[in-house]
């Protein structure tokens, strides 16, 4: 029902729940942002949306359209969210201007969430294309090609991203796309 609640940790009691949108709407994930300068913000993403809800109150503070669809959650470097579209698209929007500052296109569609690797993210694409990207600028810092797509999230231990591959295999790929293993 597009319903956001937030619990306290230690009662479980409901600090607060707010309607975000209409009960049809495709929610794809969760990230929470947390700023000295804008308090605690959740940002909850539809696939052509996102809602900038404050963690204090459950006000949503902003309600910022995406010039394309997505459908992951967001990765978080500071006030740029990475989403991974249909499109095969690894896209940077910045939350606080409410702009998509950039975008990098892969052949085929990215299905699982992007993932951190050090100060860099990673997208992995279902026609096994692996795009590592600057957060912030959207500059390619590296590429890899596998033979096969994904069949679950890639996950990173902060210097390489892990694929488990379609083709039966599994992939250890550098920040600058070298595949390790």
């Amino acid at each position: 029902a597009s319903k956001l609640t937030v619990l306290e940790p230690a009662s479980g009691r409901v600090r607060w729940s707010s309607e975000l949108a209409n009960r049809i709407t495709k929610f794809v994930g969760l990230a929470r942002e947390s700023d000295a300068g804008r308090g605690d913000r959740v940002i909850s993403s539809s696939e052509s949306e996102a809602f900038v809800v404050s963690m204090r109150t459950g006000e949503i503070a902003s309600r910022q359209r995406f010039e394309k669809v997505v459908n992951t959650r967001p990765v978080l470097f500071g006030s740029m969210a990475v989403y991974g579209t249909p499109g095969g698209e690894l896209m940077g929007h910045n939350v606080s201007s409410n702009l998509r500052v950039w975008g990098y296109d892969a052949p085929g569609s990215i299905e699982f969430a992007p993932v951190r690797v050090g100060y860099s993210v990673a997208g992995v694409t279902q026609d096994g294309y692996v795009s590592i990207c600057d957060p912030i600028t959207g500059a390619l810092l590296g590429r890899a090609k596998l033979f096969g797509g994904v069949s679950t999230e890639p996950v990173s231990d902060g210097n390489m991203v892990f694929v488990a591959s379609l083709d039966q295999s599994l992939y250890a790929i550098a920040s600058n796309g070298t595949v390790a293993w």
